[in-house]
């Protein structure tokens, strides 16, 4: 994805990576909806009580799942995978340390539609949603990884915000400091289509966590040790996020 970087984050190195892995094609190609379908919406709870937590919910996506399999490591390992292990490992931090709801789009080895998809974050207790990917390049130098987010938020009374300002942002760089800080590489913060993310002011993040076809990157991704170390990062970056939450309006 080209454009300039947003906010505070340092725009990654250029690259002779697989174009499509920086559009949302394994996203879209993963349901049944095509790219002209109006976009989904996915907002904040409109009401809240005053002494709620900051995080009383979050939706998480496994990207792929079924025949789609998403991207091939270097040893055959399937991208479909990876997501799931990682958003269970996640989902279990969650549920363990902070005692909140999770929901995941799926459970299993199974195709979802990307409305299905967008549903999950569709509870009124969700405050926060991320997205699970991994990705492919031409090159095994590529690696590390990158965070998407809308181009602009917008309010269920239609205001816009630009990228930048909005609470996706907040979210992508708390999640960018997390990861840094357990020691990942973290290319950037990118605006993406709106089609996988959905419309809307929901703060919401896809998580593109490596490059598959990256030796270090697959190695890590197909451990269970470093599924952990992954899912353990989100989960910070998460509880930072709460714990720093601007009062909603």
């Amino acid at each position: 994805m080209g454009g300039n970087n947003q906010g505070s984050e340092t725009a990654p190195p250029t690259r002779q990576t697989n174009a499509a892995c920086r559009q949302p094609r394994r996203r879209s190609a993963t349901n049944a909806i095509p790219a002209t379908t109006i976009t989904p919406t996915v907002r904040r709870p409109t009401e809240k009580p005053a002494n709620a937590p900051a995080l009383r919910g979050v939706a998480i996506d496994p990207g792929h799942g079924g025949q789609n399999v998403g991207a091939l490591g270097l040893d055959g390992s399937k991208e479909k995978d990876v997501d799931l292990q990682v958003a269970k490992r996640l989902e279990k931090q969650l549920k363990m340390q902070l005692g909140i709801p999770v929901y995941l789009s799926r459970t299993g080895d199974y195709t979802v539609t990307l409305r299905q998809r967008l549903a999950t974050a569709d509870h009124p207790d969700v405050d926060a949603f991320l997205i699970l990917h991994a990705q492919a390049a031409f090159t095994p130098a590529a690696h590390g990884v990158t965070l998407f987010i809308r181009p602009k938020e917008e309010s269920a009374a239609g205001t816009p915000t630009e990228v930048g300002g909005g609470e996706s942002m907040r979210l992508a760089q708390s999640l960018a400091a997390s990861l840094r800080a357990a020691g990942f590489t973290v290319d950037g913060i990118w605006p993406a289509p709106l089609l996988p993310l959905g419309r809307g002011d929901l703060p919401t993040v896809l998580v593109e966590m490596g490059y598959l076809t990256n030796p270090a990157d697959q190695s890590l991704l197909t451990d269970p040790a470093g599924d952990e170390r992954m899912a353990e990062a989100l989960f910070n970056g998460l509880k930072s996020f709460a714990d720093h939450a601007k009062p909603q309006s």
